[in-house]
């Protein structure tokens, strides 16, 4: 094993209590991959494709998820004499940075609307100083939290203990191997306990949060070895090229765009700027067909996917990733106040 790092858990945390609990999963780079355990039931297309998109399970039901595990790792550190406070609603960052965004049609292969880009462009500097407000209230938010001050309230010794309850203790155990990946967890902990309740088993919760945090970029790479796609990619840097960007795809023209207006001074020059990128973009995108090629065979990219050495591991984070679902309908109609947060 010849690379550590680490494993997110369901919801991001930045204070130091925090931290020691999003990290409890642990991804070991290894050299040997052994079978990762099947999932028992099919995984239908539409629904592979939504999980892919992360429109499946919605932002609604993943937040759901995200209290039910703390009401469960709320009871289970009771039980071994700790408080921990449920928080308020959090500012999720990444799901309100999505809203921020406007870039309501652009996909991994880019986007076809002038008319749009002539208005707002990627959405860049529409949304810049939202941005930093947003970014700038969850950091203050998280580091105020109800968890965050009982943590600094305990002494050091009841610091290790506090995550050691939470996290576990003694050494990891490894429950999933993706592609050389190892997920490894303490399954004595808290945490993980309520993420096994959640999904099934911890093996499950890996290969759930896999496909959450993964399975898009997966899709995305066997998108662009499409030999359909990369002629299409072809004449759309050829049209960008004709409008004087030498980029290598949308992203790439994106990443151009922000790039080129942080230094400019006035919103008016950065917006120029940015639209101009974002009109040549999305009309070589038409000229190429490259979003009507990329829609096309993304479909073919997830049927070979299934059909790939990934295939198990899919259909096992499908399956934890329905038993969550399942668990939010039935634990939500029972609990007298609902799914509500404080």
């Amino acid at each position: 094993m010849n690379t550590v790092t680490s494993w997110p858990n369901t919801r991001r945390r930045t204070n130091e209590r925090a931290v020691a609990a999003a990290f409890a999963f642990t991804v070991f780079m290894a050299a040997c991959t052994p079978a990762p355990n099947p999932g028992e039931h099919a995984v239908e297309p539409d629904l592979l494709r939504a999980a892919a998109e992360r429109t499946w399970p919605s932002p609604e039901t993943m937040e759901t998820l995200r209290l039910l595990e703390d009401r469960l790792v709320q009871r289970c550190m009771k039980d071994r004499g700790f408080e921990y406070p449920l928080e308020p609603d959090a500012v999720d960052i990444e799901r309100r940075l999505a809203e921020l965004a406007h870039r309501r049609n652009f996909t991994p292969w880019g986007w076809d609307d002038p008319d749009l880009a002539r208005r707002i462009g990627y959405g860049i500097e529409a949304t810049r100083d939202a941005t930093e407000r947003l970014i700038e209230e969850a950091n203050q938010a998280q580091a105020n939290s109800p968890q965050a001050r009982v943590y600094a309230s305990l002494s050091p010794q009841d610091r290790i203990r506090y995550d050691e309850a939470l996290t576990g203790s003694g050494p990891p155990v490894v429950y999933a191997d993706v592609d050389g990946a190892a997920f490894s967890t303490r399954p004595d902990g808290c945490l993980a306990q309520a993420q096994s309740t959640l999904y099934g088993s911890l093996t499950g919760f890996a290969h759930a949060i896999w496909i959450r945090n993964e399975l898009s970029a997966t899709v995305e790479h066997r998108i662009t070895q499409q030999p359909d796609y990369r002629t299409a990619l072809e004449g759309w840097r050829r049209c960008m090229e004709r409008h004087g960007y030498d980029v290598d795809d949308p992203l790439d023209a994106y990443g151009y765009a922000y790039s080129q207006t942080r230094e400019l001074p006035t919103a008016d020059e950065r917006a120029r700027v940015e639209n101009a990128v974002a009109v040549a973009d999305a009309e070589c995108n038409r000229e190429a067909d490259l979003a009507d090629v990329g829609e096309t065979v993304s479909t073919q990219a997830l049927r070979e996917l299934m059909r790939s050495d990934l295939s198990d591991v899919i259909r096992s984070g499908m399956a934890a990733l329905r038993t969550a679902v399942e668990y939010v309908e039935a634990e939500c109609s029972t609990l007298p106040q609902g799914c509500d947060r404080p």
